[in-house]
């Protein structure tokens, strides 16, 4: 009730986003991500993990105006409780080294960026990053597909980037013809290739990646 409560007040008093998502699916994934902390750390009351799994969640999808609401919101369903935000430290130092090695500032914000795209992607198949051009979106993904390649012999996180508005809808999805036959598209075919661990891609890799590096809109989202 509490987690639909912060939902319907969120969808009510926030920015209205495109992206925002306050129905049975964000749930979910909050209630994964808060089964997680609480294995990690059994002996912690059980409505602090909540607080903790709804803020960190949710506050990597929040625009900066939005969040001193959403977390004013949290602290009245959650009066006196007050926990760190768990960060993967590991990931952050690693993350760090790697932006210095390839000429970037390693800001603050920037680094954050990157360990919650790892958040994210912990408890959800796809995840969009969005931002205006020069943002850093497609240098926060490259640079966490570095970290976890960081002192590896051979690459364990994979990618293909494809750019969804410079083919058709047919030519990225594939289509079936007149005569019932099925064409591929783009994804399909690199879908297959991954599945299949078809060269380039092995088993061995721990992450495969299907990046689509572009303008969002209607006709291929």
């Amino acid at each position: 009730s509490l987690i639909n409560t912060l939902y319907a007040l969120s969808a009510d008093l926030l920015s209205k986003q495109a992206h925002y998502d306050w129905g049975l699916r964000a749930v979910k994934s909050v209630l994964r991500v808060a089964g997680k902390l609480k294995r990690a750390e059994p002996k912690v009351n059980e409505e602090a993990i909540l607080m903790r799994a709804l803020r960190d969640f949710n506050t990597p999808k929040i625009p900066a105006n939005d969040i001193p609401v959403f977390l004013r919101l949290i602290s009245d369903l959650f009066p006196g409780l007050e926990l760190a935000t768990n960060v993967d430290e590991v990931l952050k130092e690693t993350a760090i080294k790697v932006s210095r090695k390839n000429g970037f500032q390693s800001e603050d914000v920037f680094i954050a960026k990157v360990v919650q795209f790892q958040e994210l992607l912990d408890v959800r198949h796809s995840v969009m990053l969005l931002g205006p051009p020069g943002a850093g979106k497609s240098t926060i993904y490259q640079t966490l597909v570095a970290c976890k390649n960081v002192d590896q012999p051979k690459p364990l996180c994979v990618y293909e980037a494809v750019n969804p508005k410079a083919v058709t809808s047919d030519e990225l999805y594939g289509y079936m013809t007149l005569s019932k036959d099925w064409k591929d598209g783009c994804l399909s075919i690199v879908m297959r290739n991954m599945c299949k661990c078809w060269q380039p891609y092995t088993s061995a890799q721990t992450d495969q990646w299907v990046v689509l590096d572009g303008d969002i809109d209607a006709v291929w989202i």
